[in-house]
């Protein structure tokens, strides 16, 4: 299978045989690709691409800083509207727990705490950011993509399909019901995404929060693969046009790096304060990882058929 830049070098040869000088600016490969190269080549493991994501953000404004000033901008606001809302809601809560339970009882620390993550955290993404954002999201993941694709291809061809026998050998249940984060889902499978199974996880976590930082590591890690399947999936859907049962299979193939990805994004995301802005980055992030498995994907297939 040629390699894009094979065939960006035998593109230069034919012109030049031609005698056509050729621009070579128009068969260099975006920066985003070389990113890609890159993390193939070194063989950078999946809890690295959430900080690739804030880096490329951050350093190539090209197309992903333009897209990103507008979500970045309605990040703030609401960030800065919804304080009052969230701070009487706590406000409440707190004296709730202070009547019912006690200051001194040592439950009641891990219940404030929990309690300011599901409102806190709850209010601002399921209810505020992922309603307002959604559209955003899908813009900025475009943008990423086109990014990450050398000029030879077209932003619509998107990257090497999946071929669908390779998708069919694949002999896997859902990714849900085969995860320890879905303990609860295994016994409330209705329940287990969404807002409900955020605040069911939160209470799964709730008596580790009486230790110190450890209750919050433990509530990334339960929420680690909802967490990298709401950032992975669109780009399956969307990009790689892989029906939700295929999708499955996929995630599933990659499960242990999709725990890890998703583990590091989440703790990125349930930062106080700047944790609104890494679920824009995260999104950049999820790009780039998939951009840069998908096609060990195709190459795992390929040997496999060869041994058969």
């Amino acid at each position: 299978m040629a390699s894009v830049h094979d065939n960006s070098v035998t593109e230069i040869s034919r012109l030049t045989d031609a005698g056509i000088q050729p621009d070579s600016s128009a068969l260099q490969p975006e920066r985003g690709w070389k990113v890609v190269q890159i993390c193939r080549s070194y063989k950078i493991p999946s809890f690295a691409f959430p900080g690739i994501g804030i880096v490329y953000a951050a350093f190539h404004p090209i197309h992903v800083g333009k897209v990103m000033l507008i979500p970045v901008l309605k990040c703030g606001v609401v960030a800065l509207a919804s304080y009052p809302v969230t701070t009487v809601l706590i406000s409440k809560y707190y004296s709730l727990v202070r009547k019912y339970v006690g200051p001194s009882y040592p439950g009641a620390t891990a219940l404030m705490i929990a309690g300011w993550g599901i409102i806190r955290a709850g209010w601002l993404h399921y209810m505020v950011l992922d309603p307002l954002l959604r559209r955003d999201r899908k813009k900025l993941l475009h943008a990423t993509v086109e990014d990450l694709q050398p000029k030879e291809l077209k932003a619509s061809e998107g990257l090497e399909p999946i071929d669908p026998p390779y998708l069919r050998r694949w002999r896997i249940s859902s990714i849900i019901a085969n995860s320890l984060s879905s303990l609860i889902g295994l016994v409330l499978p209705k329940t287990s995404r969404g807002f409900r199974g955020y605040v069911l996880r939160r209470l799964f976590t709730l008596p580790f929060y009486i230790v110190p930082i450890i209750g919050p590591i433990l509530f990334s890690f339960v929420n680690s693969v909802p967490t990298g399947q709401r950032l992975i999936r669109p780009y399956l859907k969307h990009h790689l046009n892989l029906k939700p049962r295929d999708q499955d299979k996929w995630l599933k193939r990659y499960s242990f790096q999709l725990r890890w990805f998703g583990f590091v994004a989440d703790l990125l995301e349930t930062l106080p304060g700047v944790g609104i802005l890494f679920t824009l980055t995260n999104t950049v992030g999820a790009a780039i990882w998939v951009s840069t498995y998908h096609p060990i994907s195709v190459e795992r297939e390929l040997e496999e058929r060869s041994v058969d």
